[in-house]
């Protein structure tokens, strides 16, 4: 990853940028400032990896089980609680996966929702 300016860039640099981007006009601006809102919101500590492409079928094998230890790791690691609900590992997984089905769709994050 790269800056504008061509300079290395970290993932997690990468997704801090991504988030405290200048917001943009129109009707999908709206929906990424709401999205960007709920992921600094709701997401306190973050982190952000990157996959190489698919094609590359060994690299990106390892990089996915690498991301799967790390969120498994993380999710034993530091317990997460919904509405004072305990989550386990896969109500983790299946929250997250709803959160990014709709920052994928430009809806607002809401936990409470998923």
């Amino acid at each position: 990853l790269q800056d504008a300016q061509g300079r290395p860039l970290s993932a997690d640099d990468y997704l801090e940028k991504s988030l405290h981007a200048p917001a943009q006009a129109g009707e999908q601006g709206q929906a990424a400032r709401e999205a960007r809102r709920g992921l600094l919101h709701f997401f306190k500590h973050r982190s952000c990896a990157t996959l190489p492409p698919p094609t590359k079928t060994g690299e990106f094998r390892t990089a996915v089980e690498r991301l799967r230890q790390e969120v498994l790791s993380t999710c034993l690691a530091n317990p997460k609680a919904v509405a004072g609900q305990p989550l386990s590992c896969f109500s983790m997984v299946q929250l997250l996966r709803q959160l990014t089905t709709a920052a994928n769709d430009g809806r607002i994050l809401n936990i409470k929702a998923a």
